[in-house]
């Protein structure tokens, strides 16, 4: 199991938000406190007596402003080289968003060539806290891996595709850098389980009906999976 190498990693970052998180929520509980009764009045004197008061306790603890949330994982970059995008849209309600997960690897080492192409979907569902906020997030995630080989052996040139379904679920952590539910940069990190679906191998085919095997990245069952992403909201 690959991701096992990176256990250091993800243990630090993990700490490292968490830590940053609860000094940042303890600084924010400090700020409440002074404000909330002045927060309060102008509030009150600002809407109509018959208007709910619940959305000035929803802003002092964030109220997601934003809508949308771009990000892209660290770790795959680095550890499948899938260049990958999750675009998080959050119009449904406070605490969840759905969005696609995008990804594509292009891979040329001379006579092996590796084309993989990720399309998938994702949502994000903020536990007891409003979206694009500080907390812990379950992030489950479905797709396909769309895979195209093509390798020189002796002149001959074999070819070949492979599709695979996956499904992803992750439990996260989330900090908001420049400030919860307003536009700017956000980091999180997290642990989880992976399945890829397909075969490991693949039998790739010349124009002659000659065969070469050839191993297939991100298939063969399940695995730890991690994520650090940075993303940006707006």
């Amino acid at each position: 199991m690959k991701y096992f190498k990176f256990f250091p990693i993800w243990i630090t970052a993990v700490f490292f938000l968490f830590v940053l998180s609860t000094y940042a929520q303890s600084e924010e509980r400090r700020q409440t406190k002074k404000s909330t009764t002045r927060t309060e009045k102008n509030y009150t004197k600002r809407q109509p007596a018959s208007h709910s008061t619940n959305n000035i306790w929803a802003s002092d603890v964030g109220m997601p402003n934003n809508e949308y949330n771009i990000r892209t994982d660290l770790f795959r970059l680095i550890d499948d080289r899938i260049f990958n995008v999750d675009f998080d849209i959050g119009m449904l309600k406070d605490n969840i968003t759905i969005g696609p997960t995008l990804g594509i690897r292009s891979s040329d080492f001379g006579l092996v060539k590796l084309s993989i192409y990720v399309i998938g979907a994702r949502m994000n569902y903020y536990f007891n806290h409003k979206r694009f906020t500080n907390g812990i997030i379950f992030a489950p995630s479905v797709g396909v891996n769309i895979a195209s080989f093509k390798e020189t052996v002796l002149a001959t040139e074999y070819t070949g595709n492979t599709t695979n379904l996956w499904f992803r679920a992750l439990a996260l952590y989330q900090y908001w850098i420049t400030g919860q539910g307003v536009d700017g940069l956000n980091i999180n990190g997290g642990l989880g389980l992976i399945y890829n679906g397909g075969s490991s191998g693949l039998t790739l085919k010349s124009s002659t009906g000659t065969t070469l095997a050839v191993a297939v990245p991100m298939s063969g069952g399940v695995d730890f999976s991690a994520e650090l992403g940075v993303g940006y909201s707006f």
